[in-house]
């Protein structure tokens, strides 16, 4: 991979698939890597839909995502697209 194709997989702080260009996983400034996975959930603690009174659509409760992890080191991580599944190396340089 030359230097310019390293550059264009990072867009602002979100590293991108290299083949399809899908948003994959953000780079922080300490380095550390921060993977979120997951729609926020749209129930409440008794699994019920939490409805908007005013037009009827769900709401966003909390906006928390079921799954996210901070990740110290290099990682390889497939792309999530079906027609891409391109495997993907970030390495983890200080």
């Amino acid at each position: 991979m030359t230097e310019q194709d390293a550059m264009d997989m990072i867009s602002g702080r979100m590293m991108r698939c290299s083949k399809c260009g899908k948003p994959l996983i953000e780079r922080l400034p300490n380095g550390l890597w921060r993977f979120k996975f997951g729609k926020p959930s749209f129930k409440d603690e008794h699994d019920a839909i939490i409805y908007d009174d005013k037009t009827g659509k769900p709401l966003l409760r909390n906006g928390a995502t079921p799954v996210m992890m901070y990740i110290h080191g290099s990682i390889r991580m497939r792309c999530f697209r079906k027609k891409c599944m391109h495997w993907n190396t970030f390495d983890f340089l200080p």
